[in-house]
């Protein structure tokens, strides 16, 4: 082979090789970079799914406290009656012994 092939040659090879790396880099990195971006989002899906759970139970809890107001409210207006209802107990008890 002449001197002048064996440049045509390597020039060639040189030049498949530095295509075929840099297209292997590329799609390379454009991989990596999507498994990082789902990475991200699944992050960022987890998050919103703890955030969505945090306002399901604060409202829960706001529920709750409404719910033990009013059923506070409710036992004072009983025992309210209660003690109504032992006096005027009391008093007929009362007007009924000679």
């Amino acid at each position: 082979m002449s001197e002048e092939t064996v440049t045509v040659l390597l020039a060639v090879i040189a030049s498949l090789s530095g295509t075929g790396a840099w297209n292997y880099y590329k799609t390379r990195l454009e991989t990596r970079s999507r498994e990082i971006e789902d990475q991200r989002k699944e992050g960022n899906l987890f998050r919103d799914d703890l955030r969505d759970r945090i306002i399901k139970l604060e409202t829960k809890v706001e529920e709750c406290e409404n719910s033990r107001e009013d059923l506070l409210k409710e036992m004072i207006t009983v025992r309210e009656s209660l003690a109504e209802f032992k006096t005027r107990v009391s008093f007929l008890e009362k007007k009924e012994t000679p």
